[in-house]
């Protein structure tokens, strides 16, 4: 890139970070270094090529700049780089040892500097690794204080947004929703310097309205950051943000816009964030689970078992298989011992262990779990969490023997109907109408045909095949099969429509993330099915006949 005339190449290529322009920012560094290597434009040679989301390239020269800070004698400096070294390792590649190691780097630097603002920075990490979300508050808490001594609003307005949302993990919602709110609207008005501060604000924000199920809340500020981030060009940004949003979708019952960001977030992330691939997997494991397709959830899963945020589309997937033991088992490892412990994050696997309990007849560790589920909504006040503690509540009591608890069912279901989750309130719905049925064929009735058209509308399959088995049972009939073609299921369908456009099973499996292997099944089986001999033949049989379009790559 041409730099004459353009002055200091390090000065400008600092301008371009600030301004969002990485490539103009990279060839600047790397006009500065090939004049002098100097901390200064390693370090920005190393950020540009983050934010171009070559995040292997931007490791050798921050490494080489923390080298050079520390033998110029600016350890302030260095324990920045170490920071970002242990940040990156472990968000990256979820290489905990390494980012240990270069914590552990900071602390000693910070240390032998004494007093000083990067002992807030220091603080921050903590905050963003901590084991549990009081750990993160404290920490938190630590570095606002002294972001707030040295005046550096960048240090605050990060730390706020951490302290923010580890309060909501911890259940003081509307305290941190405040904290969180305030730090986003500073720094996307302009006082934090930093992109990458501004960026992890805004997905501290999405993140928390995740837990928190405030979905008007997420929406807002989802348009918000998607602003921001494509007028700032902050590309691995953006795509974790999306898979936070995608849960927003899923409970919205948007099904289909949620698999398609799923998908590109999971192909976006594969190669610079390998470390955060597991997340749109397991959203769309979850919502595998829920469609019904769940040899599909099965692979999506594969290799991910141990991680946390696979517990709750694991257990539910072993729950749909029949496997309540394991389900259960998976979810009591993952949740505090004694219940003390409980915060919003413990919300979602409650109820899955409160269905394996029932499951296996464990009546007594299905209430106990119930009550930890109230506790957190009592504590939380969260109309997500209400209802869904409503409904295992009534779970309980019916299984416990007595008259339906229909006044618990008919609250849940109107509270998911009110929060826009369709998926819940069918659920609730059809359970309500199993209750009743034995009492009041009619109202039953009504209630699963509600249940039946709604599982239909999202394409839960699994659901809407009970709510059909429960209207045969009450003499009401049953649903129509799937409009599909010929007798292809619509797995079968995509593959076929994919292979019309001349991929490869290869190509097939990594569009649908699923493996070559299992796409020659699926071929097989639709060469079977249409009495077809060989791919070619399947493929003018698809310009024949409509099928919906291939998943875009």
């Amino acid at each position: 890139m041409p730099t004459s005339g353009l002055g200091d190449p390090v000065t400008s290529g600092q301008a371009a970070l600030g301004r969002g322009d990485w490539s103009a920012a990279r060839g600047f560094f790397e006009a500065a270094l090939a004049g002098q290597e100097t901390a200064a434009a390693l370090e920005g040679l190393s950020e540009a090529l983050w934010w171009l989301d070559d995040v292997g390239s931007s490791f050798p020269p921050r490494r080489r700049a923390y080298a050079l800070y520390r033998d110029s004698g600016e350890p302030c400096r260095a324990v920045r780089v170490a920071l970002w070294l242990a940040r990156t390792y472990i968000g990256a590649y979820g290489s905990a040892a390494v980012a240990n190691g270069w914590l552990r780097r900071a602390e000693r630097l910070v240390e032998q500097a004494g007093e000083c603002v990067e002992r807030g920075w220091l603080e921050q990490l903590r905050s963003k690794m901590a084991p549990d979300a009081a750990a993160a508050a404290l920490h938190a808490g630590r570095a606002v204080e002294i972001a707030r001594r040295h005046g550096d609003t960048d240090l605050e307005v990060w730390a706020l947004s951490e302290h923010g949302r580890a309060l909501v993990s911890m259940g003081r919602v509307d305290e941190g929703m405040a904290m969180l709110d305030e730090a986003v609207v500073t720094a996307t008005a302009g006082e934090a310097r930093s992109l990458m501060v501004v960026g992890d604000t805004c997905c501290n924000m999405i993140s928390a309205c995740d837990r928190a199920a405030d979905f008007e809340r997420a929406t807002q500020w989802c348009e918000v950051v998607d602003d921001f981030t494509r007028r700032h060009h902050c590309v691995p940004i953006f795509h974790y943000c999306r898979v936070v949003y995608s849960g927003v979708l899923i409970a919205r019952g948007r099904w289909g816009e949620a698999e398609a960001e799923l998908q590109n977030a999971a192909r976006a992330v594969e190669r610079g964030h390998p470390a955060q691939t597991v997340h749109s997997l397991s959203r769309l494991a979850l919502l595998r689970v829920r469609q019904g397709r769940l040899e599909e959830a099965a692979e999506l899963l594969a290799g991910h078992e141990t991680q946390r945020v696979a517990t709750e589309p694991l257990a539910t997937l072993h729950l749909a298989r029949g496997e309540a033991v394991l389900a259960a088992a998976l979810v009591e490892r993952r949740l505090p011992a004694d219940g003390e412990g409980d915060d919003l994050l413990s919300a979602p696997l409650l109820p899955v262990l409160v269905e394996a309990k029932l499951a296996v007849a464990d009546v007594d560790g299905a209430r106990a779990a119930a009550r930890r589920l109230a506790a957190i909504a009592e504590r939380s006040r969260r109309p997500a969490v209400e209802a869904a503690s409503l409904l295992a509540a009534a779970r309980v009591d019916l299984a416990g023997g007595g008259a339906p608890p229909t006044a618990i069912f008919e609250k849940a279901c109107a509270l998911f109907e009110e929060l826009g989750m369709p998926f819940e309130a069918a659920t609730a719905r059809l359970e309500w109408a199993q209750a009743v049925a034995a009492s009041a064929n009619d109202v039953a009735a009504q209630d699963a045909r509600q249940a039946q058209a709604a599982f239909e509308r999202l394409g839960a399959r699994i659901h809407a095949d009970r709510a059909a088995a429960l209207l045969r049972g009450l003499g009401s009939g049953s649903r129509p099969g799937p409009r599909v073609p010929g007798a292809l299921t619509r797995r079968e369908e995509e593959v076929l429509a994919l292979l019309s456009h001349g991929l490869s099973n290869d190509e097939i499996g990594t569009r649908l993330f699923i493996s070559g292997k299992t796409v020659e099944h699926h071929v097989g089986r639709i060469l079977s099915k249409l009495s077809l001999r060989r791919r070619s033949e399947a493929v003018a049989w698809a310009l024949r006949h409509p099928l919906p379009p291939p998943t875009e790559k």
